[in-house]
Order: structure tokens, then C-alpha cells, then sequence
């Protein structure tokens, strides 16, 4: 399983998800303010009428930054990554 790694930073006031490898430490975003940190899962589900939808999970923290992930992280990725929904 691929374990993607994201940080929320803060930036302008604004929170911005950040979504990168596994294979890179979640340290080399401590000088970009972040707030919150960890896994996240993206998966498409589908539906009983033929619909798919995407499904956005965080999990786990980041032991390097000492930060956690929140579940409210999970609706700014989905945010970025499907903006047409909002």
C-alpha cells in the first residue's frame, strides 16, 4: 500500500494541504508553518446507482514534526483535489 504523506500549513491565513511521498520526511516542511500532519488514503467508491464518488481519509500523525492529522484536514484535500464539487 502506498502511503501518501500531506502537511497543512498556514499560509496568509489561508490553510493549504500539501500532498506528497511517503519516501519524503514530513521535516522538510517544519519552516513552512505547519499545522497539522500525516496520512491520507484516496480512494473512489462507487455507489449502488453506478456513481462514484471519492473518498478522502487522514489518518496517523507525524512523528518528525510531533503534530498530528485532524479530520477536518481531509475535507481541505478534497477540496484541492476535486474543486469542481464546491
Amino acid at each position: 500500500m502506498d502511503r501518501t504523506k500531506y502537511v497543512v500549513v498556514e499560509e496568509g491565513g489561508l490553510l493549504v494541504p500539501i500532498l506528497f511521498s511517503h519516501l519524503v520526511p514530513h521535516s522538510k516542511f517544519r519552516h513552512w508553518n505547519p499545522v497539522s500532519a500525516g496520512f491520507v488514503s484516496i480512494d473512489p467508491v462507487s455507489s449502488g446507482d453506478g456513481q462514484t464518488t471519492t473518498v478522502v481519509s487522514v489518518f496517523g500523525k507525524s512523528d518528525s514534526l510531533d503534530i498530528t492529522s485532524k479530520p477536518e484536514d481531509a475535507g481541505l484535500i478534497r477540496k484541492m483535489i476535486l474543486p469542481q464539487q464546491y
